[in-house]
């Protein structure tokens, strides 16, 4: 699909308008706002990051707030959606189609696109600025943030005269491969990808935000110390990976499937809040024979897999989560899984 098909159903942003933008509380969330910042003058633009248990609330509190009307005319849901009845909600406002645009990629919040107002895709766009960057472009996928910087493209909007814009594509590269995996699909799992994903935690993300955008603006001079904190973050890793290692708990999950049968998943597992990605990254490369990788990190849960034909996406659905097929999470109140995960779905955990 080209840019043109899939965003012509969007109103258009101009260079005048007041944006808000709200997005995930992730790198690829810090890419969409640099994306803007990039774009836009700094009174045009505000930025609240959500996690996953507040987007959709927070969605619709953002458009039908008066006070916020009156500041912006136009807000942006990027890397989010709302679920199917805030959705519908929002469909019966005053005007919603001139003033709301929302860009997500995740494979659960697909009705938004039976919306004038909602894009969910996740394919490669085939004029995006991404394709320059794939040996196989049919292969590769897009996120928030390369759904942003083509449907800025798309509606003819060009970077502040100081911004390299080079130097930001190949960011919103980087970012955009690691959110999708395509950096392990697509790029045999280049430490570049991971390592970009390494400074947003290490900086947070203001901090990410802010250093980036100095490093793009061709009118000042910028000394990076970004070697030093990747190596401090490393290490930091490491330590822990090897601290919690002993912990990782074994068993099998069941799941009844649409058609009645029951589906049992190998797993790994373990209880851990601290370094979730890397936590799911060693046990993906460690015990590469299971077929799941859950980290209960308190008050959620964040499921991997690298099975051809497993669809994460399809597990966490079950829960009110969301995400991708090989990733995806979900929100929880209570700390005891087990009973959870067989109360919403009539799933049974078993850990040896």
């Amino acid at each position: 699909m080209l840019r043109h098909e899939l965003f012509k159903k969007l109103a258009k942003v101009n260079k005048d308008d007041r944006i808000l933008l709200l997005t995930h509380d992730d790198a690829d969330g810090a890419g969409a706002e640099i994306v803007l910042r990039c774009m836009f003058p700094k009174k045009n633009i505000e930025v609240v990051h959500l996690n996953n248990g507040v987007m959709s609330k927070r969605i619709k509190e953002g458009l039908t707030d008066t006070a916020i009307a009156e500041r912006f005319n136009k807000v942006i849901a990027c890397d989010i959606s709302c679920n199917e009845a805030d959705a519908e909600y929002i469909y019966g406002l005053s005007d919603i189609s001139s003033r709301f645009i929302l860009l997500d990629h995740h494979l659960t919040s697909q009705y938004v696109n039976k919306y004038s107002w909602g894009i969910s895709f996740s394919d490669m766009i085939w004029d995006s600025f991404l394709v320059d960057y794939y040996t196989k472009p049919e292969n590769g996928h897009c996120s928030g943030t390369s759904l942003m910087l083509d449907y800025m493209y798309y509606c003819g909007i060009d970077f502040l005269p100081c911004a390299d814009a080079r130097a930001i594509e190949k960011l919103c590269f980087r970012i955009s491969a690691y959110d999708t995996w395509d950096w392990k699909a697509c790029f045999n799992g280049k430490q570049n990808f991971k390592d970009e994903n390494l400074l947003f935690a290490a900086y947070g993300n203001n901090g990410y935000v802010e250093t980036r955008m100095e490093q793009f603006d061709t009118s000042v001079s910028n000394i990076s110390v970004d070697a030093a904190i990747l190596s401090y973050e490393k290490q930091k890793r490491t330590a822990h990976i090897e601290s919690i290692k002993d912990q990782i708990k074994f068993g099998t999950m069941d799941t009844v499937l649409k058609n009645g049968r029951i589906k049992i998943y190998d797993i790994a597992y373990i209880d851990d809040s601290k370094y979730i990605f890397d936590v799911l990254d060693y046990m993906r490369d460690t015990y590469p024979e299971r077929d799941l990788f859950i980290v209960n990190y308190g008050n959620g849960v964040s499921i991997r897999s690298d099975k051809e034909d497993i669809n994460v996406a399809e597990i966490v659905k079950q829960f009110g989560g969301g995400g991708h097929k090989g990733a995806g999470g979900f929100k929880f109140e209570k700390r005891d899984i087990y009973n959870l995960f067989e109360k919403t779905t009539g799933s049974n955990l078993i850990l040896i």
